[in-house]
């Protein structure tokens, strides 16, 4: 839920669902699905 807060903007909701969430394991793991969801580095 911090993930969709943080990353959400008033453009682009970010939904993680349940499902989604059980398999972020690792900050990589974070990375990777906020990267394949469209959130960029800055």
């Amino acid at each position: 839920m911090a993930f969709e807060e943080e990353f959400s903007t008033d453009d682009s909701k970010l939904e993680i669902s349940d499902q989604d969430a059980g398999r972020i394991l690792t900050i990589q793991d974070a990375v990777d699905y906020l990267k394949e969801h469209g959130i960029q580095d800055n």
